[in-house]
Parts: structure tokens; C-alpha cells; sequence
């Protein structure tokens, strides 16, 4: 018999003349302290993996789309209407209408910077002010004047302010025109050798001023902002119709060009040739516009119109889903009142981080994408007039590319949720399979304890049949022994009366009397 279990039942028998048998009841079980703590050990991790399960659904629910018919609706709805918006609103993008919406807001801000420096020059009256922009062009430039503006020779004719990294306004262009007016040597695109270098400009008669080397690097800086606004709107002997300076992204393409193919010569001189056309603006569509910091800043202001479409389309599609699921959890939490309001479950309100809303927003985007792209389709081909070329040219200039990278972007978020949606379920099988183990093994825990029970209960059961079966032999055997001697009994009671006479009268008698009694 296993030590950890004791027998439901002990039957004790003694067979001495059959006299007695006795049945004892014992406790059913007396576990040992190692299998109690293997017991509690089930329970723990049976426990730690119902939270983790039940953490894992809901990461599942949320990775799940339950946007329904009405959401998707509400998502087509908003992508026509935002279309249409970006149809009317934004409208052509065009590289003249972009430059003249920079020319104004780069003069405006040339002409104020001015008149703020000019206030506090004691050369001027008090409340002295410019009146056009060329005479504020050129008192910044007197102002804020850098030795580097000397290196137009080699990097450039006209166009310096690309070749040369200290007119970028940039980090490294900052750090390059420090480097300029403290050192003497300035670092760009040589157009005379087709290389990028360093270039001498110790000739220059302007410097930078101040009594130690932080004064110097402070005065550095300072003229290098001055005179990047000053240069920004052209120059005043071009009557603000000159080259401006680069914007971030050409400074940013030219400052990279170093690295273009590895510094293959030929691949860089034929980069540099086409960044200076476009900078000069003789690209094909460009129309002689340049793209300096005026048209960067307009195509900026563009992609500002485009932006604000598709956020709109974003925010009109999140408020919907809020709207609606905040609706749900107020009757669904039977809320009557506002200070129930706290029995909302906001994970199922908020628009966010869930598969429904990337779902209706990928919806919404795509649409948005695919009424902006037929419509510039349409108009490409309406004037284009059949010429490829030109209706590649318009189909590109109306395109909303803002859209189209929320469009991608949206759509990447929902293949992805659904890339961890099948890891999560995949997941949760493993963990199931776990519990389900787990539980087996307690089960078995009890189950062997219950068979080592059931076993001696069927040895006792057994025992107690074959007792039961001596019992009734025994009874048999004693019950023919009496037959035997009443029989006997009865044949000799003749011969005893006539041995002794009256006697089987007093037997009745006795039988009789004593019966009653």
C-alpha cells in the first residue's frame, strides 16, 4: 500500500468461530509535505498563466478589427469629402506660385529684421525706417559682412550661395562659417576643379571681432544669422531679383553630395551640375524659378494646405469613433447620470491604439488617395493634350503626397497589427496548451491518490465477499448439525420415557408452562 495514502475502510476480521467482524472507518488521506508543495507549486503557475491568458485575449481584441459595416461607411465618406476638399482648396502645386508666396514672406521679414536693427543703430534718427527692400538688403550686408562672400570666384559665379557650405543654413553650415571668419578658409564645391575643398579667403578685409576666442565664436554666429537673412531675399544690386540662399533640403542634398557614389568624380560633378540647375531653376517645369529658400518655403506652405487636409480627414474619422463607442459604453454600463460617467471602460472609447480606428483610417486614407489621384489623372490629361511628358509632368505637380504617405503609413500599421495579431494567437495556443497541462497534472495528483483508494477498498470489498461466504458454509454446517440432533432427539425420546416414565409428559409440560410464562 502507497505510505502517502491510507484505505478508506479497514476491515478487520476475526474468523475464530466466526464471532465477530468489526469495520473500522480511517481518514482518506494523509499527504506527504512534498506532494502538498508540488500541489501549491500547480496552483501558482495555473494562476500566473490565467493572468497571462487573460492579458493575452485582450491584446487580441485590440489587435482585432471590429469596425462594422457603419464604420466603414463613415471611413468612405470622409476620404470623398476630404478629396473633394483637397480638390478645391489645395488645388496645383507650381513652382512660380510657391516663389512668390516665399518672395513675400521672406521680404516682409528681411524688411522687419531692418528696421529692428536699424533702431538701434545710433546712425539713424530714432524712428527712422526703410521704405523698400533693396536699401534693407543693403544695410545688412554692410552689417553683418563675411569674409567668405570673397570665394564667389571659385565656388561659383552667382550661385556661391549653393557651392558654398557657409551660406546653408544648417549645422554644418553654421560650424563652416565659424570656421570661415575665425581661420580664414572656407569649404565648398570648387566649380574650377570639380571638387569639393577648402578655399582661401584671407584676402577679405571683413573680420570678425571681439577680445577672446568665445567673443569671436559669439560675434561669429551672430553675423552668420545676419547675414544668411540678408542674403535670403536676393541681393540689392540684383534689386531683390538675385540668387537667395539654399533652403534646408537643397543645403542638405548639396552638403551630401560629398558622399555621392562612393566620391566618383564623375557622379558628383554631373550631381552638382543638376542641383545648380534646379537651384537655378532650369529644370524642365521649373519655368526659371529658382529653388532657393523662397520656393522651399512655398512648396512648404503647400504641403502645409495638404497636410491640413488629411488631418482633418483624421480628425473628423477619430471624433466619429469616440462619438459612437462613447455612446455604446453608456448603454451597454446603463450610465443615467454624470457622476456614473467613471463606470466607462475608456480603453473602448479612446481613439487609438486598436485595429477598428487604424482600420477606418486606412480606409478613409486610401479613399482620400484615390479621389486626389483621379482627379489629377483627369486634369493631366485634359492638359496635357496627349503628350506623355506634359501629362506626367501636371499628374506629379497635383498629386497629395502627404496623403499618400498617411495612406502607406496607415496601411503599414494595419499589416503589421495583423502580423502580431497571428503571433498572439499563436501564442495563446501555446499558453492553453500549457494550462490544459498543467491542470492534467493536478488532476493526475488527484486522481492517483483516489485509484490507491479505490484499490484497497475493492481488497476489502473482496475480503468481506469471502468472509461472508465462510459465514453462510458455517451456518449451513451448523443449521445440519441441529437438524441431525433434533432428529436424533426425537428417535430416542420413546426409549427414554419407557426408561424413565412420565418423563416425556414433564418435557411437555415444561414446553407448555414455560412457553407461556
Amino acid at each position: 500500500m502507497n505510505d502517502l495514502v491510507k484505505p478508506i475502510v479497514d476491515i478487520k476480521a476475526q474468523l475464530s468461530d466466526v464471532e465477530e467482524v468489526e469495520i473500522d472507518i480511517i481518514p482518506v488521506l494523509n499527504k506527504s509535505n512534498q506532494e502538498a508543495e508540488d500541489i501549491a507549486e500547480l496552483d501558482k503557475r495555473i494562476s500566473e498563466l490565467e493572468s497571462k491568458i487573460k492579458r493575452r485575449n485582450d491584446k487580441i481584441d485590440q489587435l482585432e478589427s471590429h469596425a462594422d459595416w457603419l464604420d466603414y461607411i463613415v471611413a468612405m465618406s470622409c476620404g470623398i469629402l476630404t478629396g473633394v476638399l483637397d480638390v478645391l482648396f489645395v488645388g496645383e502645386f507650381s513652382f512660380e506660385s510657391a516663389n512668390q508666396w516665399g518672395t513675400e514672406k521672406c521680404n516682409n521679414f528681411v524688411m522687419n529684421f531692418a528696421n529692428k536693427s536699424v533702431s538701434k543703430d545710433a546712425r539713424f534718427e530714432k524712428n527712422f525706417k526703410f521704405n523698400n527692400l533693396s536699401d534693407a538688403i543693403e544695410y545688412l550686408e554692410k552689417k553683418y559682412r563675411v569674409n567668405y562672400d570673397v570665394a564667389n570666384t571659385v565656388m561659383g559665379n552667382g550661385d556661391h550661395h549653393l557651392f558654398d557650405f557657409a551660406h546653408h543654413p544648417s549645422l554644418l553650415g553654421l560650424i563652416i562659417s565659424i570656421v570661415s571668419q575665425l581661420s580664414g578658409k572656407t569649404y565648398g564645391w570648387s566649380t574650377k576643379d570639380n571638387i569639393f575643398t577648402w578655399v582661401d579667403v584671407t584676402h577679405s578685409s571683413a573680420q570678425v571681432g571681439g577680445s577672446n576666442v568665445f567673443e569671436r565664436i559669439f560675434n561669429a554666429i551672430v553675423t552668420w544669422a545676419g547675414h544668411l537673412i540678408s542674403d535670403m531675399a536676393g541681393s540689392s544690386s540684383a534689386k531683390h531679383g538675385g540668387a537667395g540662399i539654399p533652403g534646408p533640403i537643397m543645403s542638405m542634398l548639396q552638403e551630401g553630395a560629398r558622399h555621392f557614389k562612393k566620391g566618383d568624380k564623375d557622379a558628383q560633378t554631373h550631381f552638382q551640375s543638376w542641383l545648380n540647375d534646379a537651384y537655378k531653376g532650369k529644370l524642365k517645369g521649373q519655368n526659371g524659378t529658382p529653388f532657393d529658400l523662397r520656393t522651399e518655403l512655398g512648396t512648404y506652405a503647400h504641403l502645409g494646405k495638404q497636410t491640413l487636409v488629411v488631418a482633418i480627414n483624421e480628425i473628423v474619422v477619430r471624433a466619429f469613433y469616440f462619438i459612437r463607442h462613447f455612446i455604446k459604453e453608456i448603454k451597454e454600463e446603463n450610465i443615467k447620470s454624470f457622476r456614473e460617467i467613471n463606470r466607462i471602460k475608456w480603453k473602448n472609447v479612446l481613439p487609438f491604439k486598436n485595429r477598428t480606428i487604424v482600420r477606418m483610417l486606412t480606409v478613409s486614407m486610401a479613399t482620400l488617395t484615390a479621389v486626389d489621384i483621379a482627379e489629377a489623372g483627369i486634369s493631366a490629361a485634359v492638359k496635357s493634350g496627349g503628350n506623355i511628358q506634359a501629362f506626367l509632368t501636371n499628374f506629379v505637380l497635383r498629386i497629395n503626397y502627404v496623403g499618400i504617405g498617411r495612406t502607406i503609413i496607415a496601411g503599414g500599421t494595419d499589416i503589421v497589427m495583423a502580423i502580431q495579431l497571428d503571433h498572439n494567437r499563436r501564442k495563446r495556443i501555446e499558453e492553453l496548451n500549457e494550462y490544459i497541462f498543467l491542470n492534467n497534472a493536478k488532476l493526475f495528483y488527484k486522481q492517483d491518490e483516489l485509484w490507491l483508494i479505490a484499490a484497497d477498498v475493492d481488497k476489502s470489498i473482496n475480503y468481506t465477499m469471502k468472509m461472508a461466504v465462510q459465514s453462510k458454509e458455517l451456518f449451513e454446517k451448523c443449521f445440519n448439525e441441529n437438524k441431525e440432533d433434533i432428529i436424533t432427539i426425537s428417535n430416542s425420546i420413546n426409549r427414554a420415557d419407557e426408561k424413565n416414565k412420565g418423563l416425556k409428559d414433564d418435557i411437555k409440560n415444561i414446553l407448555k408452562w414455560g412457553s407461556e410464562r
